[in-house]
């Protein structure tokens, strides 16, 4: 019986691995297929300094201080998950095009651990990647191309789904010892990671702290982990701005936006003026969802599904979900409609290539239905 249970956990891994081991090849011909695009636009420019950073930095005798950033290294968001491709022998465009299949395998293997948390009980893991990986390959690869591009940006996506998953954890853990980790965890990894994007903050943070302010004002059950939670964005941000400022070299985020203060300004001085082009924006976002079939499925999908599953009566239907299940999917959509909606308000009056900084509004809604059909 035990040998039978170990050939079957073996079996199913080696299926496991083939099935990821296809979805990375069919992420390598769509980002091979680009590569004409990406060299000669001069699209993969953070790898025109990462490898090099790599080898003098973290693997030879270098000092970050003689590095000049802008506005900061991304030593906790793009260097870690391209690093073991840095370890290959590889060419830089070959190891560009080696690594838009590791961002897809990344995308690949967070969408499953988000699976396994909804879900809450053990899944047959062949037939789950099978699953995510058609529907990764049919949606998330006609979003926009930052999915095949070295683009720090979406690798700080990456890392916000991990909080966002840990808010689920989050919702339902009974010990509080699990819970005070769990917050700790969020806090300095927060803090690393958001020194090394800022964007991180309005992509994540600041959703999670609207969540969070919501359920200290309407959810009386989970009233104190609410508010360890805005502790713990607080704490993130501050570790952010200290870790940042331990730069040597370094240009100011704050000095250097494109918005500042100006978005408070053009509030308080004209409120019809800049909900108007608040208004624009958000039609110009929802046109952009429809470039092409697939993506505007995924988004249609997204907002018929995520708003009737906030509310828990419809999600109490799902007959073939258990109780924390149900909990779990209410609560992935409402957390998934809040970061949508916070990035496109957000970055509506944001005046330097506005669909450059959407990729957390423009990917959640492919990986919410990712999620949600498998």
């Amino acid at each position: 019986m035990r040998a039978l249970r170990s050939s079957g956990t073996v079996l199913a891994v080696a299926s496991g691995c083939v099935v990821t081991g296809v979805f990375a090849l069919v992420f390598f011909a769509g980002a091979y297929g680009l590569r004409s695009e990406f060299f000669s636009r001069k699209f993969f420019t953070d790898l025109l300094y990462t490898p090099t950073l790599i080898d003098d930095v973290l693997l030879g005798n270098g000092h970050l201080g003689d590095w000049f950033f802008w506005p900061t290294p991304q030593i906790f968001t793009e260097i870690p998950l391209y690093l073991p491709i840095h370890l290959l022998p590889l060419s830089q465009e070959w190891a560009t095009l080696a690594y838009s299949a590791f961002q897809g395998v990344y995308t690949l293997c967070l969408c499953f651990w988000l699976v396994r948390v909804i879900a809450e009980r053990p899944l047959p893991t062949p037939r789950v990647l099978v699953l995510l990986s058609g529907f990764s390959a049919i949606f998330l690869t006609h979003v926009d191309v930052s999915v095949y591009l070295p683009f720090y940006h979406y690798s700080s996506f990456l890392f916000g789904l991990v909080f966002l998953g840990a808010l689920l954890v989050l919702r339902t853990v009974a010990s509080w010892q699990r819970t005070a980790l769990i917050l700790v965890a969020m806090a300095v990894a927060g803090g690393l990671v958001g020194s090394s994007d800022f964007l991180f903050v309005a992509w994540i943070l600041l959703p999670i702290a609207f969540i969070a302010v919501f359920c200290v004002l309407f959810m009386r059950g989970i009233r104190i982990k609410s508010m360890g939670v805005i502790v713990t964005v607080v704490a993130a941000i501050v570790l952010a701005r200290i870790f940042w400022s331990m730069l040597e070299f370094k240009m100011d985020p704050v000095r250097y936006t494109r918005t500042g203060t100006e978005l408070l300004d053009r509030l308080l001085s004209d409120p019809l003026g800049f909900s108007k082009a608040m208004a624009l924006y958000v039609w110009i976002f929802i046109k952009a969802q429809y470039v092409n079939p697939y993506r505007g499925l995924a988004f249609t999908m997204f907002v018929l599904s995520a708003i009737p599953l906030s509310f828990a009566p419809l999600c109490r239907q799902l007959g073939w979900l258990d109780a924390e299940s149900q909990l779990r999917l209410r609560d992935f959509s409402f957390i998934a409609l809040v970061v949508v909606a916070l990035n496109v308000f957000g970055f509506s009056h944001h005046d330097q290539q506005p669909e450059r900084y959407m990729i957390a509004a423009n990917y959640m809604p492919v990986i919410y239905v990712i999620v949600v059909l498998t």
